[in-house]
């Protein structure tokens, strides 16, 4: 299940190779994040937000990695 959380933890990065390093992120996992904590910070988002467990998961891990880690405003 692991593996499931790997891909948008690293999303960002792939992102920024893509050519577009200039737009602006989603949100900014650090990378000392294991994909365990990844994980556990989308658990934590559902119990949260309950409501949420019928959107998407793609949708619902977007909004707990922007929560949990903004990424910082450019100035």
């Amino acid at each position: 299940m692991d593996q499931l959380f790997a891909a948008p933890r690293d999303a960002p990065k792939t992102y920024s190779f893509a050519g577009k390093p200039n737009e602006r992120l989603m949100y900014c996992i650090p990378h000392r994040v294991t994909t365990g904590q990844a994980r556990d910070v989308f658990v934590h988002y559902l119990q949260a937000h309950p409501g949420s467990r019928h959107h998407p998961a793609s949708g619902v891990f977007i909004n707990a990695t922007q929560e949990a880690f903004p990424c910082p405003s450019k100035k």
